[in-house]
């Protein structure tokens, strides 16, 4: 070649060798990614690294754009990219990932990106050939994988000081302060010591049903509007005092709120030889709709 001729070959930049980038940065979808952000963050900035990422301008303050792809351009040793088919479809993610590979080829390192495989994704073009790293089957088996490479792969550097404090602040900004006040428990997971007996369907002549449904509302134990009338662990004379005199009603049908059952020509009955009934209701339903309630 001409001394003479300048060369169009592309060789490392002296200003962007790998030993003079020590930092990580992670490319992440804000504000989908965040969580996974901060805590991958805070553990490998308590590792030792120096550790940069989208999710640091919640602190505010600062020009935090021109920190993060200054940063990006020529402090970051590698980049880890928190890979899932949300994130790679973000503008802002695919925006890094070009500054990302303009980079890699300036510093000549084919392995600049790695990729962390949150969800199977559909890798961009300009990473198609990068390695993940698998946090699919668990953060904490990703991140020991993750350290590993690191340090044993490509020999980044860390820290003798913790710089986990400014990922700690960020991580509490947003947190939730305890309060010492009385909380509602709303829970199904509650002991039952005995269940009832009977469940007990009874119906309603024409006309009462609205009349019926207008006093229920307010009964002190389960009652289940079922077909033409209602399904309730209460005794008749119990349920009477609460629909009121002037709802015509029957009683259609009892059973056990468990157990097994057969059908015997159009009616249900308990193989535990319980009430049978004319009425063809399906066992099945019934219970179904008095335990399933919220109540």
């Amino acid at each position: 070649m001409n001394r003479s001729t300048p060369s169009t070959a592309v060789g490392p930049d002296p200003a962007a060798q790998p030993g003079d980038r020590p930092a990580l940065f992670i490319s992440h979808a804000a504000p989908e990614d965040n969580a996974f952000t901060l805590w991958l963050g805070a553990k490998l900035s308590a590792m030792g690294y120096e550790v940069w990422a989208d999710v640091l301008r919640l602190r505010g303050g600062n020009d935090w754009q021109r920190k993060l792809e200054h940063a990006l351009r020529h402090r970051a040793r590698k980049v880890l990219l928190v890979a899932n088919p949300r994130a790679v479809d973000k503008q802002g993610v695919r925006n890094e990932i070009q500054i990302a590979s303009d980079v890699a080829r300036k510093i000549c390192d084919t392995e600049f990106v790695i990729p962390l495989r949150m969800a199977p994704f559909e890798a961009p073009f300009l990473i198609a050939h990068a390695q993940y790293i698998d946090f699919q089957r668990g953060w904490a088996a990703g991140l020991a994988e993750l350290l590993e490479t690191l340090d044993q792969t490509y020999r980044v550097p860390r820290s003798q000081t913790d710089g986990s404090a400014i990922w700690r602040e960020v991580h509490l900004l947003h947190a939730k302060s305890v309060v010492a006040k009385p909380e509602r428990l709303v829970s199904n997971w509650l002991a039952i010591d005995q269940l009832p007996a009977k469940v007990r369907y009874f119906d309603f002549k024409a006309g009462s049903e609205r009349l019926a449904q207008a006093r229920i509302n307010d009964a002190p134990w389960p009652v289940v509007p079922f077909r033409r009338g209602f399904l309730t662990f209460a005794r008749y004379h119990t349920f009477k005092s609460i629909s009121g005199r002037t709802c015509r009603s029957n009683w259609k049908a009892s059973a056990p709120p468990t157990g097994s059952w057969r059908r015997v020509g159009r009616s249900w009955t308990s193989r535990a030889g319980m009430h049978e009934t004319s009425s063809p209701i399906l066992p099945g339903k019934l219970s179904k709709a008095c335990f399933d309630r919220d109540v």
